[in-house]
């Protein structure tokens, strides 16, 4: 059987944080940090705005991969 010539590839992303506030919302770096949870590429944040972010107790800080947009999506099947 042939392969495709066409390799699937994992979609690009970039460094970035997610990011957990408590019950009403909190303010920090200029930003409202919610219980839903909000994903911050880190290239959007100075390094100033990352350590209050990282040193306030009232949020939850975890890293994580953040996926670009425009990636293209799969071909339907039969076409």
């Amino acid at each position: 059987m042939a392969r495709s010539s066409k390799a699937k590839t994992a979609p690009e992303t970039v460094p970035g944080i997610r990011v957990i506030g408590p019950e009403g919302g909190f303010r920090r770096a200029g930003r409202l940090f919610t219980p839903d949870g909000t994903d911050i590429p880190l290239d959007q944040l100075s390094k100033a705005q990352i350590t209050a972010i990282r040193a306030e107790p009232r949020l939850i800080v975890t890293n994580i991969e953040i996926e670009l947009p425009g990636a293209p999506a799969p071909a339907p099947a039969g076409d």
